[in-house]
């Protein structure tokens, strides 16, 4: 079974918020980007991570957070769980920062990087090399 990830985008250009779930945030980040379908995201392009959480092995629980937050229709709390001081809690609990991959990244933890298979990966562009 794979591990299932919340995600949260940002366009700098237009300065939205998008909020989805994943098993391959690669794949996921590269479809927003260069998907030809008309779409929320390809209006809004380019997207760049700012946060992703580790939430389940059971998609069914990834799909259950995400609604949740979609419905909140609240930029704050957004920004709130971008914000890596923020600790989950309550219906978030279970969520499990995955702190590397947020703007800034410290990319001296090369075994943190190699686990999720991040060497090829730019976090500056976030695409693979």
């Amino acid at each position: 079974m794979s591990m299932f990830y919340l995600y949260i985008l940002h366009s700098e250009s237009f300065n939205k918020y998008y909020v989805g779930y994943t098993n391959d945030i690669f794949r996921r980040l590269e479809e927003h980007n260069s998907s030809k379908f008309n779409s929320f995201t390809h209006k809004y392009r380019p997207w760049i991570l700012s946060a992703l959480f580790q939430v389940s092995e059971d998609k069914g629980e990834a799909i259950k957070i995400e609604r949740f937050i979609k419905k909140q229709k609240s930029r704050t709390l957004i920004l709130q769980l971008i914000n890596p001081s923020f600790s989950p809690s309550d219906k978030f609990a279970q969520l499990v920062r995955v702190p590397y991959l947020h703007i800034g990244v410290n990319l001296t933890d090369i075994s943190t990087i190699d686990c999720l298979g991040l060497s090829n990966f730019n976090l500056l562009t976030n695409k693979r090399i």
